[in-house]
């Protein structure tokens, strides 16, 4: 019976050690490889050195109590408080420490504080500036297609026509000499080595830059305008200030309807082109398509992130698929809202056709009436003439 009692408290001391010393091996272990930095993690961090210190003190206290007891002096073994409160306490420094574990993809931090923050901590800022670009440039769009009032020329072609200034423009900045075409039939006074030339017609200028400079910039929205409606050639101003025509009101219904339609590639394309600019607020946030370009370049065509995910701990593994789970989660929102502009270009188009189709059977209808019309006059005619023949 003695010695039944003399191993079973042999056996509680030796599980009391084992843990104590495991507890204080694995957190060692977890704070870092080598064994004489764990000085300096463990300075870095007071709350998991506090917390470990605690866990030990724990798992020691109890042990040193059941090792009296295995001298006869006390019976007191390791109470389920304590064992708890020595488990809580590591793994509570452990996640600690593991906090401060490095993703394989995300940028070595840095003290300075003039650094810019990693590209995801301005998505939220990027967001508004898109949603702002878009609704004050669609803005300006529209006053300049609906009253061809040009917000692109510059001041000095402000009070010539439309289409002299858009001619001027290209021919000044966008042409190129090595087309034979142009140069015959104007003066082109672009340079053969301008990076500009045709960009006002050429789509890798709206889509092609990660960021706009200011060149690059005013060639996106030249582009823009190219496509849909180079000088405004229906545009309402003059249907505006002329009160005197009777049918204005439907002309001017016709213009808005038009201009609703054109509308819809702009707010595409001008969502394109916010995309690739900077805040306005700070010059330095990245654009959209910059942190794209970043979130997806850093990892998988990286040659160091193979290598970091090879040594990498599973917890920084985990943090670094968090952040490409929540990166995927706003590329799919932004595709939502991209779906969404498409749903409108089809639906514009299924539009269109039934606009055609009621024009070409209004066509139809007034060309049967014409005819029909002509056919009657002609048969009047006929009977006039014959009329006329049998009283002479």
């Amino acid at each position: 019976m003695m010695f039944k009692k003399s191993f079973a408290s042999y056996l509680s001391l030796t599980t009391l050690v084992v843990t104590m010393v495991l507890s204080t091996t694995l957190v060692s272990d977890t704070s870092s490889a080598d064994a004489t930095t764990a000085t300096t993690t463990n300075a870095a961090n007071a709350n998991a050195t506090t917390i470990t210190g605690n866990a030990t003190a724990a798992a020691t206290a109890a042990a040193t109590a059941a090792a009296t007891s295995s001298s006869g002096t006390t019976t007191t073994d390791l109470t389920r408080s304590q064992l708890l409160s020595a488990i809580l306490g590591y793994d509570t420094s452990l996640i600690i420490q593991n906090a401060a574990v490095q993703p394989p993809g995300d940028p070595p931090p840095s003290a300075d504080p003039s650094q810019p923050p990693p590209a995801y901590t301005t998505i939220p800022t990027i967001e508004t500036d898109i949603e702002a670009t878009v609704s004050s440039q669609a803005l300006a769009e529209d006053i300049f297609y609906l009253y061809g009032v040009s917000l692109i020329e510059p001041s000095e072609l402000a009070n010539v026509p439309l289409k002299t200034a858009y001619l001027s423009k290209h021919f000044s900045a966008y042409c190129t000499p090595l087309s034979t075409d142009e140069t015959n039939a104007y003066v082109c006074n672009n340079a053969a080595t301008s990076t500009l030339q045709h960009a006002d017609i050429k789509p890798v200028s709206l889509l092609g830059p990660t960021r706009y400079d200011t060149p690059g910039g005013l060639a996106a929205l030249e582009y823009i305008r190219s496509t849909i409606d180079p000088w405004a050639a229906n545009n309402i101003q003059s249907i505006m200030s002329d009160s005197s025509d009777s049918g204005n009101q439907t002309k001017i219904a016709n213009a808005l309807s038009r201009q609703s339609k054109l509308n819809a590639p702009v707010y595409s394309m001008l969502s394109s082109y916010a995309r690739r600019l900077p805040s306005t607020a700070n010059p330095t946030n990245k654009t959209f398509m910059e942190t794209l370009e970043y979130e997806t370049s850093q990892r998988y065509p990286s040659v160091t992130w193979h290598q970091n995910i090879a040594t990498a701990p599973p917890e920084a593994l985990l943090k670094d698929i968090a952040a490409m789970m929540a990166l995927s989660l706003w590329i799919q929102k932004e595709q939502f809202k991209q779906n969404e502009r498409l749903e409108l270009l089809m639906s514009m188009n299924i539009v269109n056709g039934i606009i055609s189709q009621d024009a070409y059977a209004a066509s139809q209808s007034q060309g049967a009436a014409a005819a029909s019309s002509a056919q009657t006059t002609s048969t009047q005619q006929q009977n006039q003439t014959s009329d006329s023949s049998s009283g002479g």
